[in-house]
């Protein structure tokens, strides 16, 4: 958690002081918090993607299992350490916990409820925020203007990205735990893929694989949201969109134009 602060402090500090001492405003005025325009175009979209999946979002989701711990040790009565593995474990939604305590309190229950609601609710934050991220447009455009095309991604790339997640994941697990290497892979089968009866009863023991553990399941927002990115803008899903609802008529299109710019107009009076 600290060395995910440090590093976004770092970078986001250095990249302020940047921007106050050795550049011109009006050269780069629209300088990112987490890139800098100057960068080439393949570098500022692959920091982005980085930084977004692999510091901000864990760092986030840190500082909110802290906040949850404390309430559940302070309802629950339990040690903090078990508070944390219990929280981060709902905030990442492991399909192995980190512990097995459950709430006993009407207290823990509502806090059950309210992490849950958070956890809803990031994941989908995340997920737009990252299907909307210029990397995943780019790849998106990319995608030949074809069903095959289409079916080629979804069914054959996405499927091997996500195994190659789950071995690499599996491997470093495998490593740090001492595991076989089928058994590493078996366990980040199950939580990546959220298979409701897990493939094998190993449990993660060390700090560091709970940090992997963590961090590979927070990974997989980003990876979702990337997925959703690639397959939403592809015109020939736009076009399915399109043939499903229908699209705008001329007579609608100029109604909701005139409205749009009626309220401009009033807002720009008051």
């Amino acid at each position: 958690f600290f060395v995910l602060a440090g590093v976004l402090s770092l970078h986001s500090g250095a990249l302020t002081i940047r921007r106050h001492m050795c550049i011109q405003k009006h050269d780069h005025p629209n300088e990112g918090f987490l890139v800098a325009s100057s960068w080439p175009r393949e570098v500022r979209h692959l920091v982005s993607l980085t930084m977004i999946t692999l510091v901000l979002v864990p760092f986030v989701s840190g500082i909110s299992a802290l906040v949850f711990g404390v309430a559940y040790s302070v309802a629950e009565g339990w040690p903090f350490v078990v508070s944390f593995d219990y929280s981060i474990s709902s905030i990442a939604a492991l399909s192995n916990p980190l512990t097995n305590v459950t709430p006993s309190t009407v207290m823990g229950d509502f806090l059950d409820i309210f992490i849950s609601l958070f956890q809803y609710i990031m994941t989908a934050s995340v997920t737009g925020l990252v299907s909307l991220l210029a990397i995943v447009r780019r790849v998106s455009d990319g995608v030949p203007d074809t069903w095959c095309a289409v079916l080629r991604y979804a069914i054959i790339y996405m499927p091997l990205l996500i195994s190659l997640d789950i071995f690499i994941f599996g491997w470093v697990l495998s490593q740090l735990e001492g595991w076989a290497l089928r058994t590493g892979i078996l366990y980040m089968a199950s939580s990546t893929l959220g298979i409701p009866n897990p493939l094998t009863s190993a449990v993660v023991y060390t700090d560091l694989g709970k940090l992997v553990d963590v961090t590979a399941m927070i990974a997989q927002i980003s990876f979702q949201g990337a997925f959703i990115g690639v397959m939403v803008g592809h015109q020939k899903v736009e076009g399915l969109v399109d043939s499903l609802e229908g699209t705008v008529s001329a007579r609608e299109g100029r109604s909701e134009t005139s409205g749009s710019a009626d309220e401009n107009e009033l807002a720009d009076t008051a």
